[in-house]
């Protein structure tokens, strides 16, 4: 009787799995235990800031813009420079294959007072917050 391999984190078995497993794990376990270490080195509990990060659904490609995209939760972490929000926005969006359409997250505020500081753009890019159109930060300058 052949044994089926199975990946040791998300317990997936498959018979083609055999050639993918990394020290036992699956590709989709790897990506997803790097985009936690990544995130974790960028959060700091302690941090000036909290960035929101979230998505919703593309109308354009019939989904339900109210909605967060399945799979993809919405989390508040806090972070120490501007220059980190975007990192983890970045990560975020890159992590859940979010589209420009996608990404609704990024408001960055002040930690203690809660207050708006800034705006994080599908690339990266820091913008006061406000109505449309607003000054970029520069996130050197910020951070």
């Amino acid at each position: 009787m052949t044994t089926i391999p199975t990946c040791s984190d998300c317990r997936y078995a498959h018979e083609l799995l055999a050639d993918m497993l990394v020290n036992g794990i699956c590709p989709a376990c790897v990506e997803r235990r790097d985009y936690e270490t990544k995130l974790a080195a960028l959060t700091d509990k302690r941090g000036a800031y909290v960035v929101a990060l979230a998505s919703c659904g593309n109308v354009d490609f019939g989904q339900h813009p109210d909605r967060s995209l399945p799979g993809v939760p919405a989390k508040r972490v806090r972070v120490a420079t501007l220059r980190a929000a975007s990192e983890v926005c970045r990560l975020y969006i890159e992590h859940h294959e979010l589209g420009g359409g996608n990404w609704i997250g990024g408001d960055v505020l002040d930690a203690k007072t809660q207050a708006a500081v800034a705006k994080i753009s599908y690339n990266g890019q820091a913008w006061k917050p406000g109505t449309y159109p607003q000054p970029e930060i520069a996130l050197e300058a910020a951070s």
